[in-house]
């Protein structure tokens, strides 16, 4: 019987079958989530997946995630990844305030994955990543007013209110009215990145580097695990790299630092022995 997918050629020249069709590299991604709390609660805990439902294999660091919240009474609130499946240490989260509040959001966490060398293969999942949202009050969220939270308890269920980039163009999702979808429409110029420098700390007090807040006030608030202010400090408008002395007083033990500028926040551990 003939069998037209089999070609012959005759001097380099097809004369019978058909070639097969070139297909054409196309990423496409789904992202689903879960949540793992009640819709009032003192912490956000979403679970996300990313699925490569596309043809080609992506890498890794080329990828973005957001999740779109309510931080509730203005409040900042910082972001930590408790686990994932690529390890947590891979994954760069951030809260980005947007420049004007939206109908279901006011912030959106951003998770990246700067420097991996990873491979997520076509028709494969990146794997679940659990992170964690905490009010600098302590207060609670409520979630119902959330654009990215989906009261799916238990499994995954697909959320096309988590945005995908791949990038930096928008491949899933969609974000809340009157939101940017264009990666680095709302973010700052810059990361902001904060290091102490010798830790655990030795002395009285201890010096803190500040990146990437060039020309922005920069707020620092220091407390015990108590929630007690132990020191209090703000720049007006830091320099491309601050170095700043924070008085410990008479507190040791775990000590936590909160910096933050009008659109990001960093929390930091210290320790005085």
């Amino acid at each position: 019987m003939p069998n037209p997918h089999i070609t012959a050629y005759r001097n380099g020249v097809i004369f019978y079958g058909q070639e097969p069709t070139t297909v054409i590299s196309q990423p496409a991604v789904q992202v689903y989530s879960a949540a793992k709390d009640s819709p009032r609660t003192s912490q956000i805990q979403p679970r996300l997946e990313l699925r490569n439902t596309g043809n080609v294999a992506l890498a890794v660091a080329n990828l973005r995630l957001r999740y779109y919240f309510t931080s509730d009474n203005n409040q900042p609130a910082s972001v930590y990844v408790d686990y994932a499946s690529i390890g947590a240490s891979n994954v760069a989260a951030r809260v980005v305030k947007l420049p004007s509040p939206v109908n279901g959001a006011d912030s959106y966490v951003e998770l990246s994955f700067p420097g991996s060398t990873m491979m997520v293969n076509a028709l494969s999942s990146l794997g679940v990543i659990d992170f964690r949202l905490v009010r600098s009050d302590n207060g609670l969220f409520d979630q119902t007013n959330d654009y990215s939270y989906a009261p799916s308890y238990g499994n995954v269920g697909l959320n096309d209110h988590v945005t995908a980039y791949v990038n930096n163009q928008l491949v899933f999702g969609t974000p809340p009215s009157g939101a940017s979808a264009r990666v680095g429409a709302s973010e700052p110029a810059a990361e902001l990145v904060v290091r102490v420098l010798g830790n655990p700390v030795v002395g009285s007090s201890a010096q803190v580097e500040i990146r990437g807040a060039e020309g922005q006030a920069v707020s620092l608030r220091l407390v015990d695990l108590q929630g007690r202010s132990v020191h209090e400090q703000r720049i007006e408008q830091a320099g491309e790299t601050e170095l700043v002395s924070v008085p410990l007083g008479q507190s040791r033990g775990l000590l936590l630092l909160n910096v933050s500028t009008p659109s990001q926040q960093q929390r930091l551990k210290l320790v005085r022995p």
